[in-house]
């Protein structure tokens, strides 16, 4: 019995052994899919994809949707803009709030249902998460607005 059973034999082409290698990775397309970067993403659905990939499959890709190439981009770069100011810990408040939380359900919505009466397994995923991320978004604005300090859960001042 040879010390590595699952080495290609001597001689083999390399090309053979990297499709060897590959046929033992298991990995679904909703890995992949998950695995790409928001910038993917943005950089996908911009304009200069319009032309070569989205005019001929934005209809397939998106059925019985209206959405366009450009309104999914801007609602792709407002996510992508919120996460590189909460990654350098700026401040997401008030009316950037309500369009990054518009612009997470304008994507969850859009970009999943087949149908126009269908609700998206995407946004029944996020949909807890967003009501509370959208709650405590709202009360910290209205108590920054009031000048009361914003309070931890516990009832304490934050900070304080």
């Amino acid at each position: 019995m040879a010390a590595f059973p699952d080495r290609p034999r001597e001689g083999t082409p390399h090309i053979e052994r990297v499709k060897a290698r590959q046929a033992r990775i298991a990995v679904s397309d909703g890995q992949v899919v998950a695995e790409l970067s928001l910038g993917f993403w943005k950089g996908i659905f911009g304009r200069k994809y319009e032309h070569g990939l989205w005019g001929p499959t934005l209809k397939r890709t998106f059925p019985n949707r209206t959405v366009t190439r450009s309104a999914v981009a801007s609602q792709l770069e407002a996510i992508y803009q919120a996460r590189n100011r909460l990654a350098h810990h700026e401040p997401v408040l008030h009316k950037r709030f309500r369009e990054t939380v518009g612009a997470i359900e304008f994507v969850a919505r859009e970009l999943d249902a087949r149908r126009e009466e269908d609700v998206a397994p995407l946004t029944l995923l996020l949909r807890d998460d967003l009501e509370l991320v959208t709650r405590s978004g709202n009360e910290l604005s209205r108590q920054l607005h009031s000048g009361s300090r914003p309070k931890e859960e516990g009832g304490r001042p934050v900070g304080g």
